[in-house]
């Protein structure tokens, strides 16, 4: 039976507890959630700007666009049994640090490649492919790493696709 909420006050007088009260309660879990969603941003932006520079070093191909964006996001389809697998192996936390700073490389290795003016369709390709491998590694990595920061089952906290979602 749930308590009647009038004011932010149940009637009890106790005030109940926030979607957002987690990162108050949790420095851990705080700094793994800001930490989060600056990576998450990197990440949006990072599969933006590959499909744009698919369109332009391919000479405004469309082709090449739909096969960068399939790089980027098919993985999750093929690898996610293995994914799992690696994550109860190796761990949330090794699985996590190893995917980001492999994303990282690659997005560095990607950039670098485009300053130099020495980026060509295929080198951009495979950098989408291994960006999208990192990724559907990071997923299963990510959920047991939540769970262990949040403490106990009191937290509504789960995390889906790569994004936190508050119960």
């Amino acid at each position: 039976m749930r308590e009647r909420v009038q004011d932010g006050h149940t009637q009890r007088g106790e005030q109940p507890a926030g979607n957002w009260q987690v990162l108050r309660n949790h420095p851990r879990f705080r700094t793994f959630f800001y930490g989060s969603v600056i990576s998450d941003l990197g990440t949006w932006m990072q599969n933006a700007a590959q499909v744009l520079l698919a369109y332009q070093i391919a000479h405004h191909s469309v082709l090449m666009v739909g096969l960068v964006a399939c790089a980027q996001f098919s993985s999750p389809l093929v690898l996610s049994p293995l994914a799992g697998v690696a994550t109860d192996r190796f761990g949330g936390r090794r699985t996590l640090l190893v995917t980001q700073v492999v994303a990282a490389m690659v997005a560095g290795g990607l950039g670098y490649l485009e300053l130099t003016g020495s980026l060509n369709a295929w080198l951009l390709g495979t950098g989408a492919l291994l960006s999208g491998i990192c990724f559907t590694f990071a997923l299963p990595a990510r959920n047991v790493t939540v769970r262990r920061l949040r403490g106990g089952a009191a937290v509504g906290v789960s995390v889906r696709l790569g994004k936190a979602h508050f119960n």
